[in-house]
């Protein structure tokens, strides 16, 4: 299974729960962000709270049923 194919069907399902933003670490935007969330690994996935503060971080596709988890238990 290849990378894009995990993250569409994560993608498809995050509906309510969150959105999944992708961005290409080769962009000048991508260069940046790297840098401001201080992420050397490729895949990261960061989740955010409501109020902007970081949840946890994942450097695999993560299973939607732990991150909704982790939203569940950030209340």
């Amino acid at each position: 299974m290849s990378m894009k194919s995990a993250v569409d069907r994560l993608d498809q399902k995050s509906g309510k729960y969150f959105q999944v933003v992708r961005v290409g670490i080769h962009t000048e935007f991508g260069s940046y962000l790297k840098r401001e969330v201080g992420s050397e690994l490729v895949p990261a996935f960061i989740l955010y709270g409501d109020d902007g503060m970081e949840l946890n971080r994942f450097h695999n596709v993560p299973d939607f049923k732990e991150l909704k988890s982790k939203l569940v238990g950030s209340d």
